[in-house]
């Protein structure tokens, strides 16, 4: 126990506690190199990230230390930070052969140590905690059953601890239990045996109270009403479930977003919504480098509200006395939802649950060991970082003020790039490579020496004088060399629609070709989930009509925009090789919002193949959601649904007439005496709700995959676009 002060406050008695920390630590350390192991693996486990980064802090500062290693290891770190702290635990693996570490390791760490890591410590210093919770650290002590003599220490406040805000009730009477049943040795010690056998055989003679042990919530019942709820995605229900309840229970404040940092954010001036929107789809947030945290304690940063609660690794008790009263404009930050208008700049009041943000790296809040507010300091930027396992797929280099460090001032950039001889990239290559620029960027550029690679010199908006501030540079296509297993491992998988459907555009794609290959990719993918034969075709059949209403010469004509002699009629394309900006879309007439899938909807049934459906409802469910929309509506509404349209090409035997007819975003919509929604239900109640997100997600996949891999083509066999 930390020893008492006539002057008991919560500064005074958590400095006592640090000083604790201290001392134990030392202790131990002595008596293991005492016992013949002269460098041992010490873990000292906080439950609040604060106070770990405190006795981090302590310990450099202890001259009783300076001889020693440390690694602080806390549960709010971006994966691309923790991966190389992680790395330092190796030689502490659970292991039968003989460890080396050639200087004392201390483990500063929070509960994140309790789980998924397999390592072999000689000696635990913990704050005290329920017994189950203490039992799983314990769990790292003298893992492999080494003959040693293992050193732990449970370290509590004197007298009775007052309810946690993280373990409640629990802490405080495990910590009575421990000292009432704890043997005393002659050294006026406590000792309590946490092995195994010992343990067991002491909770079977004495057990302990109920509520010793970590408070396990009764979650709410998943009612169907509730699924159904869950499932409607587009628009998301004003009634939607509250899905932490289910995680966390009802008393814990579990709703998070996730906190991206990037360099490059304000290179001189905010950038607008639509900049930075292009910015973010070619450079796109990639989970390695964002970090998870509670709204609340995100929100108190921004706005430099002090907490009343400090952060732990598992979620704390719910409070109102954290809400933000006054936010400055000042503190605004990014929130990212892809391609979408609700992507934009907003005050921290207005962060929802589940939300992405972007803020400045100059804000500070994080280090390499993971979340800390008070720091001031910037943030290193880890978008690369975090691209690097999808450089086979897509490729981006971002030159902008922020990344290139002191080299190249942000005005002499901007006259730099502006001097270019043209944007096109040969003419860009030869003038960055005569910049000091860094030795990672420079080494970037050369391996895009030979690369088709686009220039984007409008995403970072001009200066005064008309001056690009920045470029990206862009090889939709990624890089040539071959994925590493690691690599493949993640192409595997996508992480936004956006991401797996748009980014890898390297060249117009015709519509027939990219249907077949998206059906032959579902084709292979429902023999791997050895799906029945007749849903199989179902999923091939709405494969091959999935895009057909990307034949709209509107939609053709956005696709197309930079062409002065318009769309071909009998040159469909699928996807457009290059960049288009807002004014294309309104150039070509369609209406705010439109989605092709609705169109597909309406096509799929007057071909010849749609026929041959098994389920003809499954079929256009399936061609209305590939993009995640009409889960049960739609955004938009099409005036031309009123009209007779003529002279529309063909597409597997589309008919070149189209009467007027509503398609699935209205009400009015009408399959065999079925409105759009209502079919949404028949379907859920026919294969259930997971059975059907799994089709939609086998036939979106395929799309994902689909465009990948003609890309991949297109690069190895030099294709033109």
């Amino acid at each position: 126990q930390p020893e008492k002060s006539s002057n008991n406050s919560d500064e005074t008695l958590e400095s006592s506690r640090i000083q604790c920390f201290l001392n134990e630590t030392s202790n131990a350390l002595t008596r293991l190199q005492t016992d013949g192991i002269p460098t041992p693996a010490i873990a000292i486990i906080a439950d609040r990230v604060r106070r770990a980064r405190r006795i981090f802090n302590a310990l450099h500062e202890d001259t009783r230390f300076s001889e020693t290693d440390h690694l602080l290891l806390i549960g709010p770190s971006r994966p691309c930070d923790r991966a190389p702290l992680v790395q330092q635990l190796d030689p502490i693996r659970t292991s039968a052969e003989p460890r080396h570490l050639s200087r004392p390791l201390l483990i500063i760490a929070t509960q994140c140590l309790e789980v998924g890591v397999d390592i072999d410590l000689d000696g635990i210093i913990t704050d005290a905690a329920p017994l189950d919770s203490l039992r799983q650290r314990f769990g790292r002590l003298n893992r492999a059953g080494r003959s040693i003599k293992p050193q732990a220490v449970i370290i509590g406040e004197p007298g009775k601890p007052k309810p946690d805000a993280v373990y409640g009730a629990a802490l405080g009477a495990a910590w009575e239990y421990l000292q009432t049943h704890a043997d005393k040795t002659s050294k006026k010690e406590l000792l309590f045996d946490f092995g195994l056998t010992a343990m067991s055989q002491k909770l079977a003679e004495q057990p302990a109270p109920s509520d010793a042990y970590s408070e396990k919530p009764d979650a709410p019942i998943l009612l169907p009403a509730h699924l159904d709820l869950l499932s409607q995605t587009a628009p998301i229900p004003n009634a939607d479930p509250e899905i932490s309840l289910y995680l966390h229970g009802p008393s814990r404040a579990a709703d998070s977003i996730s906190v991206i940092w990037r360099a490059d954010l304000e290179p001189e001036g905010k950038l607008s919504n639509e900049e930075l929107r292009r910015l973010l789809i070619l450079m796109p947030p990639r989970t390695g480098e964002a970090v998870e945290l509670p709204i609340g304690a995100v929100r108190n940063w921004l706005s430099h509200t002090e907490s009343k609660h400090e952060l732990a690794d598992i979620p704390a008790e719910d409070t109102d006395e954290e809400r933000i009263r006054e936010l400055k404009k000042s503190n605004q930050v990014f929130r990212w939802r892809g391609d979408d208008e609700a992507s934009q700049w907003l005050h921290p009041s207005q962060l929802r649950p589940g939300d992405t943000i972007i803020v400045p790296a100059s804000r500070g809040g994080l280090d390499k060991f993971g979340w800390h507010p008070e720091s001031e300091a910037p943030v290193k930027d880890m978008a690369d970082e975090a691209a690097k396992p999808y450089h086979g797929r897509v490729f981006s280099l971002r030159i902008a003020p922020g990344l290139l460090g002191e080299n190249l001032t942000a005005d002499n950039l901007a006259t730099q790039l502006a001097s270019a001889a043209s944007s096109r990239w040969k003419d860009i290559r030869n003038l960055l490579l005569n910049l000091n620029l860094p030795d990672t960027v420079r080494a970037h550029i050369e391996r895009l020496r030979d690369e088709a690679v686009k220039v984007y010199d409008d995403v970072y908006g001009k200066t005064a004088s008309g001056e690009p501030r920045g470029i990206v540079l862009h090889l939709p296509s990624g890089l040539k060399e071959h994925a590493t297993q690691q690599e493949a491992a993640y192409l595997a998988a996508t992480e936004d629609d956006l991401a797996g459907c748009l980014e890898q555009t390297d060249g117009d794609r015709e519509l027939i070709f990219h249907l077949q290959a998206v059906a032959e990719q579902t084709a292979q993918f429902t023999r791997h989930l050895r799906l029945p034969a007749e849903l199989a075709d179902d999923l091939i059949l709405a494969a091959q009509l999935h895009d057909l209403g990307k034949l709209d010469p509107r939609f053709q004509a956005w696709l197309n925009y930079g062409d002065h002699l318009g769309p071909d009629p009998g040159h469909l394309i699928a996807k457009s090789g290059r960049w288009l900006p807002t004014r294309a879309y309104e150039n070509s007439s369609l209406p705010r919002y439109w989605r092709h899938e609705a169109l597909s909807v309406r096509l799929a049934p007057l071909t010849p193949e749609f026929n041959k459906a098994h389920d003809h409802e499954l079929v256009l469910w399936l061609i209305g959601t590939h993009h995640g929309r009409g889960r049960p509506l739609y955004p938009h509404m099409d005036p031309l649904d009123d009209t007779t349209r003529k002279n529309l090409p063909s597409v597997h035997g589309t008919p070149t007439e189209l009467l007027p007819s509503p398609g699935p975003q209205s009400l009015s919509f009408d399959y065999q005496g079925w409105d759009w929604p209502t079919l949404f239900l028949r379907l859920q109640r026919r294969y259930g709700h997971w059975e059907l997100a799994r089709f939609e997600a086998i036939l979106r996949l395929a799309d994902h995959r689909a465009s990948e891999a003609a890309s991949t083509h297109r690069q190895s066999t030099g294709a033109a676009a």
